[in-house]
């Protein structure tokens, strides 16, 4: 007869965590209120692990729990506690990075599906956009997802977003128009409007705004059919949207201000925060550049707020924009800098390319003009990418604002700048670039 498994009483546990980190055999870490594994004690106990018969069932209780996890954290970062639950989130995410990897090696591909489906939107606030795209492009290329299901046109969904926010219209709207076709296929509502969002934005971003406009109000019809009430918010905001571009204002303001009021009954800040933009670029329309101004600001104080990189760099650019309207240049250049870091931080390098060229362009204006050249040159370089989605080639080196600063210094003086510029990193390019340094140092 086999002895009884011995086991630990919860009372237990705090005497025992103690006692291995009086022996330097677990750390403490007083910001967090975690404990953790120093990382020999860690990998060995792994090694050891992965040798006994247990094994299997270890990682796949740790797979249950951070797939519960994460399903969980879905809803709430579509709430009001969102910031919280992407906190938490980024505490978690090498668990998470672990359970994924492992669904994956050990044909637990559904749980793999429904944790990207899970996951999408905390990878695009937190600028995980590469490692997001690939993970989930694994996800769904694994043969235990393939069958048609919801969870499978979630992850689909999110999949198309990242590729989106890369700038990879092709391969969204594939994305979508797959999510699309499940969602028909299984009679789906709220599928069917998430899909028609989705892809409405795809089509709109390609310059079909006839089709554009068809899906949206298809997404708006199912989402009133299902209640579902976040895709009905971002039918009218996508509506709105729309209505600017056709100088519609009065229609335009209408619908964003409808799915504004949605939003903030929902409670999710970051949804909020993009309405505040679109409803920004309509005061700018309208020419009522004050009022522009503090809804990008109210915009930016929520997208700091939730460390929403990407669109934290997006309304930097647009501040920057009015900066140099009013004729602050140097306020736009710090506000063009630090939004050209964040983009390069979160992959987008061209978008880093094309502010950092608006920094030079300010400096120019100002008669820093061996300064503007070298800002050029090390915008040019950040362009020089594999992952860029612009070709160096289609960059016109020429353009006025480069020709009118090579004017200035002169052929061999600016060739020199250029390349001084060519050879910075990025974060020497940023300093540069807040640099109120003579044109010649």
């Amino acid at each position: 007869m086999s002895p009884p498994e011995s086991t630990i009483e919860e009372y237990e546990i705090l005497d025992l965590l103690t006692t291995l980190v009086d022996k330097s055999l677990v750390a403490y870490d007083d910001a967090t209120g975690r404990y953790r594994l120093l990382e020999t004690v860690r990998q060995f106990g792994r090694d050891r692990l992965l040798e006994s018969a247990g094994s299997e069932t270890v990682f796949g209780r740790h797979l249950e729990c951070f797939l519960g996890l994460a399903e969980q954290a879905q809803q709430g970062l579509f709430g009001p506690e969102q910031r919280a639950w992407l906190d938490r989130l980024e505490r978690e995410h090498d668990n998470l990075r672990a359970a994924l990897a492992w669904s994956e090696a050990h044909e637990r591909g559904d749980a793999g599906l429904r944790l990207g489906a899970a996951l999408w939107r905390f990878w695009s606030v937190r600028g995980y956009l590469a490692e997001g795209r690939e993970r989930l492009r694994s996800a769904l290329l694994h043969p235990a997802a393939s069958a048609p299901t919801v969870e499978r046109a979630k992850a689909l969904d999110g999949a198309g977003l990242l590729a989106m926010n890369c700038y990879d219209f092709t391969a969204a709207s594939a994305l979508y128009e797959e999510a699309l076709s499940i969602g028909r296929e299984l009679g789906a509502g709220r599928v069917i409007a998430m899909a028609c969002n989705s892809l409405g934005d795809s089509r709109r971003y390609e310059g079909d705004g006839g089709t554009a406009r068809s899906l949206y109000d298809e997404a708006l019809r199912f989402g009133r059919e299902v209640d579902d009430q976040w895709d009905v918010a971002y039918a009218l905001t996508a509506l709105g949207i729309m209505a600017i571009g056709e100088c519609s204002f009065a229609e335009a303001r209408s619908l964003l201000e409808e799915g504004l009021a949605i939003k903030r009954a929902l409670g999710d800040k970051r949804s909020i925060a993009y309405s505040l933009v679109q409803l920004a670029d309509l005061a700018l329309a309208e020419e009522t550049t004050s009022e522009a101004r503090s809804l990008y600001e109210e915009s930016l104080v929520i997208r700091r707020e939730l460390g929403d990189k990407r669109w934290i760099a997006l309304s930097l650019s647009s501040l920057g924009s009015l900066d140099e309207a009013d004729g602050d240049f140097m306020a736009a250049r710090a506000r063009l800098a630090e939004s050209a870091a964040i983009f390069v931080e979160v992959g987008d390098r061209n978008s880093g390319a094309d502010n950092l060229k608006r920094v030079a362009q300010s400096a120019a204006v100002q008669g820093q003009s061996r300064l503007a050249a070298r800002i050029f040159g090390a915008a040019e370089r950040l362009r020089e990418h594999p992952e860029s989605v612009v070709s160096p080639a289609d960059v016109p080196r020429q353009d006025s604002s480069v020709a009118g600063v090579r004017d200035v210094l002169g052929e061999a003086e600016f060739e020199e700048a250029w390349k001084e510029g060519r050879a910075m990193t990025l974060e020497q390019a940023i300093e540069f670039a807040l640099s109120e340094a003579d044109e010649h140092t």
